[in-house]
């Protein structure tokens, strides 16, 4: 049992070349590749901000609620965090967690086949130029630039709540995959690290963390240059005000990346093979423990808790981190927007600007 453990696989499937894979730095290897794909999705919804809300019919304080399932499903799941201390093979759940991220990714994409495009749809083509800036217009004060089929009587937008809703979903099915992701890959990094390199294994996850989004700009710039379908010649460039990119494309491109290099990640064993590291070490305590009572102490989660808040450096790190977010990700969200409609620039330049900008900072 003690050797399954320390061994790649599934079950009872352990063969004998995947065993040359257990090892530290191959983790560290797919960890990264991983930590690097997942860090797009979050810049590339960004720069899809103003495309969504012309493609929903929604205003920027509904995009700031349509993001926020992300975080919602992550405080849910602290309900659940206790339940974790008892996860032996946590590889395994990290990468069912980034499979629900991918089935998320997946889910965003939906509403390009199921619910369309009104405004495109009621479009007439014509070449006369005083026609073309006339055509689509709404009989109404309120908003004078909104095409007809996107319009209500009183001339307000329509609000395309189906695929809204489909969006927010898989915004919320990616924030459980990101909590299975940091809070069982980045534990088994640091029990299978010794004390003097778990420091510097944990700070390479956040450099890796730091290139994903630059990626994730420079993805959502390339799906806006293009045509919200593909192939199709609509008669005009970005530079219309009636285009509309292909925000969809990138979702299923870093949904099929994060499965490919997450299934390779379930193989990996209970604990790497090695002596010095924590885990290591937790299998000896655990196996010279000679009563129940003490292995029940050892696991309880709330006085864990307790001497973990007892801790003034972890309590002033933790606060720090609160305000960081407070000031970083209203600004880190709209940033391509706010390039956009304020220095009247596309929106694949504006997300190309604040991939650049992300990059050098």
């Amino acid at each position: 049992m003690s050797s399954r453990e320390t061994q790649c696989g599934l079950g009872p499937w352990r063969p004998k070349f995947m065993q040359f894979f257990a090892s530290k730095k191959v983790y560290m290897l797919f960890y990264g590749l991983i930590g690097i794909i997942k860090g797009m999705q979050y810049t590339y919804l960004s720069a899809m901000l103003s495309t969504l809300e012309r493609k929903f019919g929604i205003k920027s304080k509904e995009t700031a609620y349509l993001m926020s399932g992300n975080e919602i499903a992550q405080i849910l799941f602290l309900f659940f965090l206790p339940l974790t201390v008892k996860v032996k093979k946590r590889p395994f759940w990290c990468g069912i967690g980034m499979v629900f991220t991918a089935l998320g990714l997946y889910m965003m994409a939906l509403p390009h086949f199921i619910t369309g495009y009104n405004q495109l749809d009621t479009m007439v083509k014509t070449e006369n130029k005083v026609d073309l800036a006339k055509q689509g217009l709404c009989g109404s004060n309120v908003h004078l630039n909104s095409l007809e089929g996107a319009c209500a009587e009183d001339g307000s937008r329509v609000v395309d709540w189906l695929g809204l809703g489909i969006v927010f979903l898989g915004v919320a099915m990616t924030g459980i995959g990101n909590s299975l992701f940091w809070c069982f890959g980045m534990v088994y990094l640091d029990d299978n690290s010794g004390k003097d390199n778990s420091p510097f294994m944990l700070s390479l996850t956040f450099v890796f963390r730091l290139i994903g989004p630059t990626f994730g700009y420079l993805l959502g710039a390339k799906c806006l240059t293009t045509y919200v379908y593909p192939g199709e010649d609509p008669g005009y460039d970005e530079s219309d005000p009636r285009w509309i990119g292909a925000w969809w494309i990138g979702f299923p491109i870093i949904a099929t990346l994060l499965i490919l290099f997450s299934l390779p990640l379930m193989l990996f064993p209970q604990r790497l093979p090695k002596t010095d590291t924590d885990a290591s070490r937790d299998m000896k305590e655990a196996d010279n423990l000679l009563s129940a009572t003490q292995k029940k102490e050892r696991d309880a989660f709330l006085p864990a808790l307790k001497r973990l808040l007892s801790n003034k450096l972890y309590v002033w790190n933790f606060f720090s981190s609160i305000f960081y977010v407070f000031a970083f990700m209203g600004f880190g969200t709209f940033i391509p927007k706010y390039i956009e409609y304020q220095f009247r620039i596309r929106a694949s330049r504006s997300s190309g600007v604040a991939g650049s900008a992300g990059t050098a900072a």
